[in-house]
């Protein structure tokens, strides 16, 4: 008795193994010209037409729909376009019929081959798509048979707790997305307009204000991220006007964040002003953390790291740059992040006045921004630093660090109680 009721035993665990494997990894197989699909050992036809995979110019293709349906994804089909998106564990397709470029939460990739319809059915080489939704792919050359494999490790990636959201015009606010993707093994999605702003910051100011005065901002493409699977939303965005960029702001119209954290993140070449007030009311539904504000995005890890930690998010690489050592030679950049808390919290203080230093100059060369620069030291009002933004790096050679001189220049709209930026710089004397 005793060792039958093992044996029961025995399979009964061998039986429970087998349900928890099929519920773990899901497994699915085509096989060329057959109009049946294997899904987790059940057959069933591939859809009602009868579709079969083929091959055509040595590239297997397969039904795009059936596939992702099979892994619980969704497929939906824009005729006038003729665009498929795909959607599984909050990732993001999108194809075009005879287009070799797909994005991947609106991001480009390219194909080997570009989809096509064949018998009303879109066909593609599988492999980008599986991988893409955390699956791997094998061929059977014996039996032309493909078997799709839910990989377990890339499932868990893709449903990282934390998906990063950003609109970038040029570059800046990219560069910091990038690295905290890096960072944190985040996701990743671009916000991209239907029609791109100009690339002119004075042009862009322009369509900005054109939009919000007439509440009319230009829609966006593609498909939302699908936010069920995150915890955390991190919104990236560049500074127009003292509040998130219009994309960003048509974002935040379209989402309903569920009650999820949500912080968001910022790049200006001046003071931004009133933008994470602004921001956080634009955000509906979410609980709104802490931001991080960077007003040099050459810099683009300045406080990230403690930023990341404080909302409760794991981070890879170091902190922040070690100390520099005592006898090196001050830069702009040291100076402009020594001060940068003092200068992020003071607006147009200084702003509009005409005025000359005289000081000892500091450090020549590039600024935060690469713009050709002259640091005066000891100077005007008690201002520990002056920094003259001048108009060519030919000027740079007319001047050595511990000149004494005199320049004159417009304030810009930094200011703090040690620190002041002026532009149109000029060399009265030395």
């Amino acid at each position: 008795m005793s060792k039958v009721l093992a044996l029961i035993m025995v399979l009964v665990l061998a039986v429970a193994n087998l349900s928890a494997y099929a519920a773990e990894a899901k497994v699915i197989q085509l096989q060329i010209g057959n109009q049946m699909m294997t899904v987790d050992g059940a057959q069933q036809p591939i859809d009602e037409e009868g579709t079969v995979p083929v091959i055509q110019n040595n590239r297997t293709l397969m039904p795009i729909r059936a596939i992702v349906e099979a892994m619980d994804g969704s497929v939906l089909w824009d005729e006038a376009t003729n665009t498929a998106t795909l959607t599984h564990t909050g990732q993001t397709i999108q194809l075009t019929i005879g287009s070799e470029t797909a994005t991947l939460n609106g991001n480009p990739q390219t194909l080997d081959v570009a989809p096509i319809i064949i018998n009303g059915r879109t066909m593609l080489p599988i492999r980008f798509i599986v991988e893409s939704f955390g699956y791997s792919v094998d061929w059977d050359a014996a039996d032309e048979r493909i078997t799709i494999t839910e990989n377990e490790n890339n499932k868990a990636n893709l449903q990282s707790n934390v998906l990063i959201v950003y609109y970038s015009v040029t570059g800046n606010t990219q560069k910091v997305a990038k690295m905290i993707e890096q960072k944190t093994g985040a996701d990743i999605y671009l916000i991209e307009p239907e029609i791109s702003y100009s690339t002119d910051h004075d042009e862009t100011m322009v369509e900005m204000a054109e939009e919000r005065e007439s509440g009319n901002i230009r829609e966006l493409k593609g498909v939302l991220p699908d936010l069920s699977v995150y915890d955390t939303i991190l919104i990236g965005s560049p500074v127009w006007g003292r509040q998130p960029s219009n994309p960003v702001q048509k974002y935040l119209s379209l989402t309903d964040f569920g009650g999820k954290k949500v912080a968001g993140f910022w790049t200006a070449h001046v003071n931004p002003g009133t933008y994470a007030e602004t921001f956080k009311s634009m955000v509906k539904n979410g609980q709104v953390l802490d931001g991080l504000s960077l007003l040099e995005a050459d810099a683009p890890d300045f406080g990230m790291n403690e930023w990341l930690k404080a909302l409760g998010i794991s981070v890879s690489g170091k902190d922040e740059p070690a100390e520099q050592p005592e006898n090196k030679a001050v830069s702009a950049l040291d100076l402009y992040n020594e001060f940068k808390q003092d200068v992020q919290r003071v607006s147009n203080k200084y702003s509009g006045a005409s005025t000359e230093v005289t000081g000892v100059v500091a450090y020549t060369g590039p600024d935060p921004h690469g713009t050709p620069s002259i640091a005066l030291s000891n100077t005007k009002d008690g201002k520990q630093y002056v920094l003259f933004v001048v108009n060519s790096f030919d000027q740079l050679n007319e001047v050595s660090v511990g000149d004494t001189v005199a320049m004159k220049g417009n304030f810009h709209i930094f200011g703090s109680d040690d620190w002041v930026v002026l532009k149109q710089g000029v060399i009265i004397s030395k």
